[in-house]
């Protein structure tokens, strides 16, 4: 008796059929994501700096403006 006529037999694969074969997907860019996140934390921490700069020369004014008065109480 021969052996049985399946298609493992003459050639062909069996497995499941890739439906993306021939399709080639960009790959995503992740220097270029790290140096904006890069870029924002920056933007982030400057704009912290600013405020902090903006509090210490308000309260160093405020001291300044304390000190040149005069005392009115003695």
């Amino acid at each position: 008796m021969a052996p049985a006529t399946t298609p493992a037999h003459r050639g062909y694969t069996v497995g499941p059929i890739s439906h993306t074969a021939g399709i080639h997907l960009a790959k995503p860019n992740y220097s270029f994501e790290k140096r904006q996140r890069e870029i924002a934390k920056k933007k982030q921490q400057d704009e912290k700096d600013a405020r902090k700069r903006e509090a210490r020369e308000a309260a160093k004014a405020a001291a300044d403006a304390e000190a040149k008065t005069p005392d009115s109480g003695n």
